[in-house]
């Protein structure tokens, strides 16, 4: 694990890990506890759980109505067994979305959009920290939960609070994010036009949209003048293991990485080397037009 993009993700593990007792005894009982629980899940859940749009949404609604950012993204919030390489770690549950966050700055440094389409943007925490990170760009956010979008245009207007960023570095002189708008919509049905967005991107969700997955995704090709970024739980990074039982047993998505890739679009990156949870592997996909 070498270069600058390591050391930063290295930054965020050390956040999430630094005050938080990785005794091996410890590490051992809540691995046990993970282990039977997604065995457990998946006998209960593989042959009834119903992944429609309408049961997603509800289920959304509910989360978004109750869920607290600051103390999701709490390093001892939810911990759970989190692995990078072969090291198991113990860290609270916002550690990988705090990775994709970061790993969202990286991508915009490195395209420079006008513009950016979010899909599936939930409670506008992603877009509200980016936003405020790069002042000059217009960031849109999608979802069909109307909760949702309530919550990200609360947020919108809130200043963003240390613990809603830490260990992220932002631009503290845009913390009005007037350049930032969220709608709600059908992300199989974009109300927006063809190359409308210089970046088009979703941070696990097509996760949670495997009944339209591909039509979703010929939207976000339909919308995107140039760059796709999709971060994912692709079926290819869960295919053993608690991985595999987490994945069948939610319905997740069921395309592989090789399933997003055409004739019409070049591979910029992929990468799946990154902290995940032991239940759940995660990569990035960059496409360009």
């Amino acid at each position: 694990m070498g270069g600058i993009k390591d050391k930063e993700i290295l930054n965020i593990l050390k956040f999430y890990t630094n005050e938080i007792s990785q005794n091996n005894l410890r590490l051992f009982k809540v691995l046990l506890s993970e282990i039977r629980n997604r065995i457990n899940n998946f006998f209960r859940f593989f042959f009834k759980y119903d992944r429609t749009t309408k049961k997603t949404i509800e289920i959304y609604d509910n989360n978004w109505a109750l869920k607290n950012n600051t103390d999701w993204f709490s390093p001892n919030n939810n911990l759970k067994i989190h692995h990078y390489g072969y090291k198991l770690y113990l860290a609270g549950s916002g550690l990988t979305q705090r990775i994709w966050q970061n790993e969202m700055i990286r991508k915009i440094h490195e395209i420079k959009p006008k513009n950016v389409l979010e899909i599936g943007s939930g409670n506008g925490i992603n877009l509200k920290i980016l936003s405020t990170h790069f002042s000059e760009i217009d960031f849109v956010g999608i979802d069909y939960s109307k909760k949702g979008i309530e919550k990200s245009n609360e947020l919108k207007h809130l200043e963003l609070l240390e613990d809603l960023h830490r260990p992220l570095k932002i631009n503290k002189e845009n913390l009005s994010s007037n350049n930032l708008s969220f709608y709600h919509a059908n992300a199989n049905n974009l109300p927006f036009k063809k190359d409308n967005f210089d970046l088009v991107f979703s941070v696990l969700a097509l996760e949670q949209m495997d009944n339209i997955a591909k039509d979703v995704y010929n939207e976000i090709k339909r919308c995107s003048a140039k760059h796709i970024v999709l971060i994912e739980p692709f079926k290819n990074l869960n295919s053993f293991g608690l991985k595999f039982l987490h994945h069948k047993a939610n319905k997740y998505l069921s395309l592989k990485t090789d399933d997003f890739i055409d004739e019409n679009l070049s591979i910029i990156e992929y990468k799946s080397d990154y902290p995940h949870k032991i239940s759940l592997g995660v990569g990035l996909l960059h496409l360009k037009k």
